[in-house]
């Protein structure tokens, strides 16, 4: 096995979450606490993220993605000052895999999820990974960014 392969074989998954939110303006959710890797992909729409590791809001539109590989906070929302609910509150919501909330308006579709993984075994890995990390689908990067 090469070192690349043995590292990413490290983690070890033992939970995993994944819906669907289709949410209409105004619309926010919001995470004090979570698993080790949170991560949101917009499907279709906009939305604003906040995180600690920038200090003003980060816009994301379709195809961009966020992972957080720590249990930091975020706030993520159609706008800045809309009000939100926890995620914990946000997936009590979900009907099959799909959660439908907000306020009526113009909506915003999101492939949502979380995994907790064993950090202590997976320890290389986090130590290479950023805590935040943002993937945006541009016309340079599309073909390549959907496949993965």
């Amino acid at each position: 096995m090469d070192p690349l392969s043995a590292i990413f074989s490290s983690v070890n998954v033992q939970q995993a979450r994944t819906y669907r939110v289709e949410a209409t303006a105004p619309w926010g959710f919001h995470s004090t606490h979570g698993s080790n890797i949170r991560f949101v992909l917009v499907l279709r729409g906009a939305a604003a993220l906040q995180t600690q590791f920038r200090s003003q809001p980060l816009s994301l539109r379709n195809g961009d993605l966020f992972i957080l590989f720590d249990d930091s906070n975020f706030s993520f929302a159609d706008e800045v000052n809309s009000s939100s609910v926890s995620c914990e509150t946000l997936e009590s919501l979900k009907v099959g895999n799909t959660v439908r909330f907000g306020g009526g308006g113009v909506q915003t579709t999101l492939m949502a999820g979380h995994f907790a993984v064993d950090r202590a075994a997976a320890q290389a890995i986090f130590k290479i990974l950023p805590t935040f990390l943002h993937l945006q689908l541009d016309e340079k990067r599309g073909h390549s960014f959907q496949s993965v």
